[in-house]
């Protein structure tokens, strides 16, 4: 079977990535990288093809042949950016990085992500951000920077937190601590779905996502979805509201990151790196409850993963998985 991106037409395109017609009004955006990285010119190139999507498409697709969807974001460069001693470029490219994964919700048209095999740290952040998602029954994915020395931080921590929250809505007598817990845990931990259906159960993956048996079959019917949903007159959401619970949230998290440490689930860094998690999924020192808008917690993620690229621990841990492909436990 020949696969759609062979048979579409290319419409724009450079090194990192390519932006194909599929036909029906839908474009397929593609990675090009090597192992699917996300750098600082496959970022850029979202933004260019979302423009180019706007006035020639109705919808657009981000999925692509190769076997995995997207090992994340490209190590050796932010690396290389840090010992140039260039901070300015490393802040640059958080806010980049940060903006377009998250502004993936924000466009005129709806953007369905195809997605299969392996996927890791900011491809689960421009996944989550997607309209919807097909993904393959096959599909391994987690939010494991803190194995790297960082957070998520191009929307993954808010956008876990936010769907723990509106699990607790949805029962209004739901004690939300124990959903705050497992999303922490999730990320703490750096949890990999072991398959579509434990994606679900870890949150990756909405329940409104579809999971398909034939990987042949995936881009076809993500390009079905899309156009159903820009058939429906799609329109992007307005900017939500969080619940952050403040200190009584942050108590809570300290104690679960106590026992992870003491079960030596976590290393001192881990500990260190959790403790800013658990920061950003509850506002630290707010002192009660409150609602806050998405841009808030933004924030606080950005400022948080900058915390990490300054602290030499980074540094450590970044090297080590450029050298060994294998996390440092310092």
């Amino acid at each position: 079977m020949r696969s759609l991106s062979v048979m579409a037409k290319e419409v724009w395109g450079n090194k990192s990535a390519g932006l194909y017609d599929m036909g029906d009004g839908v474009a397929l955006f593609e990675f090009r990288t090597k192992q699917q990285t996300l750098g600082f010119e496959l970022v850029q190139s979202v933004e260019e093809a979302a423009e180019i999507v706007k006035e020639q498409f109705d919808a657009m697709v981000i999925g692509h042949d190769h076997e995995n969807f997207s090992y994340g974001a490209n190590l050796s460069e932010a690396g290389q950016a840090l010992q140039s001693g260039d901070f300015g470029k490393v802040k640059e490219a958080v806010e980049n990085f940060q903006r377009v994964a998250v502004g993936l919700r924000y466009q005129p048209f709806p953007v369905i992500g195809a997605v299969s095999g392996r996927c890791f740290g900011g491809g689960v952040e421009f996944m989550m951000h997607c309209d919807k998602v097909v993904a393959h029954h096959e599909f391994y994915c987690g939010l494991v920077e803190l194995g790297v020395g960082l957070i998520p931080a191009g929307g993954g921590t808010k956008e876990l937190l936010m769907r723990a929250m509106d699990k607790v809505n949805e029962d209004e007598d739901a004690d939300p601590l124990p959903y705050l817990k497992d999303a922490f845990k999730t990320i703490g931990m750096a949890k990999v779905s072991d398959g579509a259906p434990k994606a679900k159960k870890l949150g990756y993956l909405r329940d409104t996502d579809m999971i398909v048996m034939n990987r042949d079959l995936l881009l076809a019917t993500a390009k079905e979805q899309a156009r159903a949903m820009a058939d429906a007159g799609y329109r992007p959401p307005a900017e939500p509201k969080i619940k952050l619970m403040g200190q009584t949230g942050m108590s809570v998290l300290e104690v679960t990151l106590y026992i992870m440490a003491e079960a030596k689930w976590a290393s001192p860094y881990d500990k260190v790196l959790a403790g800013k998690v658990a920061e950003v999924m509850t506002g630290g020192d707010l002192s009660e409850a409150q609602e806050v808008p998405e841009s808030y917690v933004l924030k606080l993620e950005r400022d948080a993963i900058l915390e990490c690229f300054q602290d030499e621990r980074t540094h450590k841990r970044m090297e080590h998985m450029l050298k060994t492909g294998k996390p440092l436990r310092n």
